[in-house]
């Protein structure tokens, strides 16, 4: 829940967006499992928002966004737009689960997951793009929540170490 988490510098989460926007844009998005693409960014913002604060990962979503939207085709203000959605939507299911029930943590990378990808999409339809909604659903929407629920698994590791080391670093702490 939100209690004792620190905040993190601002900067740190404004650089950290854009090299994870470089990653997930120039290497990540080439790997494609099952027709899924893991979203190394939308893992990283539940991660923020599970085990820091809401409005860092909300801050790291927009900036990766930006980056995303600057070096993608799709209509600018659709990456920031779904990361910011995913971002907000995590933090409200933290917010009202205790961080004991880690099965949330991987609920929330789906439920994430399938927001972003019905925004992203929205944004492409609303450009102008035809949209085959089943074909998508089932080709590509579907892969990619198993692929970053699955995924989500390492992020979450990752995350507790961090956290144990900050929570080790605390004077006064056994």
């Amino acid at each position: 829940m939100m209690e004792d988490r620190a905040s993190v510098n601002p900067l740190l989460c404004l650089l950290l967006g854009v090299i994870a926007a470089v990653l997930q844009s120039s290497w990540v998005s080439r790997v494609s499992i099952l027709g899924g693409v893991p979203n190394v960014i939308l893992m990283t913002v539940c991660v923020w928002v599970w085990f820091g604060r809401s409005e860092d990962g909300l801050l790291f979503g927009l900036s990766a966004g930006f980056i995303c939207d600057a070096l993608s085709a799709a209509p600018f203000g659709a990456c920031m737009t779904a990361f910011a959605a995913a971002a907000l939507l995590a933090g409200i299911i933290d917010h009202n689960v205790s961080d004991g029930f880690t099965a949330a943590f991987f609920g929330i990378v789906g439920l994430a997951t399938v927001l972003y990808e019905i925004i992203i999409v929205i944004w492409l339809w609303a450009g102008g793009h035809t949209v085959l909604w089943g074909d998508l659903i089932l080709n590509y929407i579907i892969p990619s929540v198993i692929i970053n629920t699955l995924g989500a698994g390492l992020f979450y590791l990752i995350g507790t170490f961090i956290t144990l080391r900050k929570q080790a670093q605390k004077p006064g702490i056994l």
